[in-house]
């Protein structure tokens, strides 16, 4: 795709060129899945961990938070 426009260099010399217009990037996102859940769904393909292995007082989602903001702030 391109602007139709005659760039200041160009029209000095005489030489008639196009600016191309920048393109649309897509969108970015990103996916985090906390795996501690209350309870198993039966359509769920995750690996989870379920019950009080999830809420109770072993639980590891504190390191799981850490690790992930490391992780974030490793890639910013």
């Amino acid at each position: 795709m391109t602007s139709g426009r005659a760039t200041p260099a160009a029209a000095s010399t005489g030489i008639a060129t196009t600016v191309a217009a920048p393109q649309p990037r897509p969108p970015e996102g990103l996916y985090i899945h906390f795996p501690f859940c209350v309870s198993l769904c039966p359509y769920c393909d995750f690996v989870v961990v379920a019950g009080a292995a999830a809420r109770g007082p072993e639980n590891r989602i504190e390191a799981l938070l850490a690790a992930v903001g490391h992780e974030l702030e490793l890639r910013a």
